[in-house]
């Protein structure tokens, strides 16, 4: 089980590997934390799991500027948690703003979310929206259909940009 946005929603289950003894459960601390660069994680394992996988191990000793990093980042958990309460915030914000131009978006805890910009092709969206400075890319999921993306909040400024022009691409594509 991966919790690696278990610092921005949903419950952890770690208390769950004592009762199940293929249970694996890891976190990064690459999202809320936003040490992605840093490489920095744990996992809670069954100890014959880990003396496996100690044995095994391949992996480099973490380096002291990653400890520091993780370790700053560990004291200051209740700043941590409000960040992760203001991007959802600004993620609600966001999807709110897109639902009223008639984008369907779909719920998330974290700082993402789906959107389906049907009848317009994603792809035809994020390339004009690309050209004004915005970087995503479309889903090009054949399952889901040619009008999904995922879209990532910013601050509030950059999405109102965001909202801004995406309205004006719709409304241009549409006159």
């Amino acid at each position: 089980m991966d919790e690696a946005f278990i610092g921005l929603s949903g419950q952890p289950v770690a208390s769950w590997v004592p009762g199940h003894d293929k249970l694996l459960v890891t976190r990064t601390f690459s999202k809320a934390h936003s040490l992605a660069g840093f490489r920095v994680g744990y996992a809670v394992l069954p100890e014959p799991l880990a003396d496996d996988l100690n044995a095994h191990n391949d992996a480099y000793p973490l380096a002291r500027p990653s400890q520091a990093a993780t370790i700053a980042t560990l004291v200051h958990e209740d700043q941590i948690r409000r960040r992760a309460e203001t991007l959802r915030r600004w993620t609600s914000e966001l999807a709110a703003d897109l639902s009223q131009l008639g984008v369907q978006v779909f719920p998330t805890q974290t700082y993402f979310f789906l959107a389906d910009f049907a009848p317009d092709n994603a792809e035809e969206i994020a390339a004009q929206l690309v050209k004004r400075g915005f970087l995503l890319k479309p889903l090009r999921d054949p399952l889901l259909g040619p009008g999904f993306m995922r879209v990532t909040t910013s601050i509030p400024e950059n999405n109102r940009r965001f909202v801004a022009a995406l309205d004006e691409i719709r409304r241009s594509r549409s006159a």
